[in-house]
């Protein structure tokens, strides 16, 4: 648990830890903590179904985010959007069940229970990739605006082990209040 959190635990009473609030305190103080900055020098939280990214898949999931788009409405899309696809291509990389996936109910357009689902994890059906440890992020491709206020991009995986190589398609919906919502999260092919 971070100083901060800590901080407000203390001050805030037994029954007051017991609200909405305490359970959210309690909630944040699970996250396995920071594993990279984000964007804006936010701390990227890793969600809990997931493992720890090396220092160079991050690198390697930075420079994806950093390919130039020869659309400029598109390249601005992904600009305001970078935090959020760069979480969503981590978090593919390194999820190790459905469950990984929770962690965006708060910034998606439908919320979902991710428990039960299958085939949305990349590392699915590889019997030979060590589940120790991500997934590389190959690129970040197919930019596509389905909409003028969507935008759908592909998430190129493979294997440091098996080798085995698979993409996953997300699409974002602009919210009317101005922030990029996560409107589906593709089976892994």
């Amino acid at each position: 648990m971070s100083g901060a959190a800590l901080c407000v635990v203390a001050v805030f009473p037994a029954q007051a830890q017991d609200s909405i609030f305490g359970k959210l305190l309690k909630q944040v103080s699970r996250a396995t903590g920071p594993t990279t900055a984000g964007a804006a020098g936010q701390p990227l939280l890793r969600p809990s179904a997931t493992v720890q990214p090396t220092a160079e898949q991050t690198a390697s999931l930075r420079a994806a985010l950093l390919v130039k788009q020869p659309n400029t409405q598109i390249a601005q899309d992904v600009r305001d959007a970078n935090a959020l696809i760069e979480r969503l291509a981590q978090t593919g990389a390194c999820a190790v069940n459905n469950n990984a996936w929770n962690a965006f109910n708060r910034e998606s357009v439908s919320p979902t229970n991710w428990n039960n689902a299958y085939g949305y994890v990349p590392r699915d059906g590889d019997q030979y990739h060590d589940g120790r440890y991500c997934l590389d992020v190959i690129r970040i491709t197919d930019y596509a605006k389905p909409a003028a206020n969507a935008l759908s991009f592909k998430v190129y995986f493979i294997s440091p082990q098996s080798q085995r190589a698979t993409h996953q398609t997300f699409e974002l919906l602009r919210s009317t209040e101005g922030p990029w919502l996560v409107k589906s999260i593709g089976y892994s092919h």
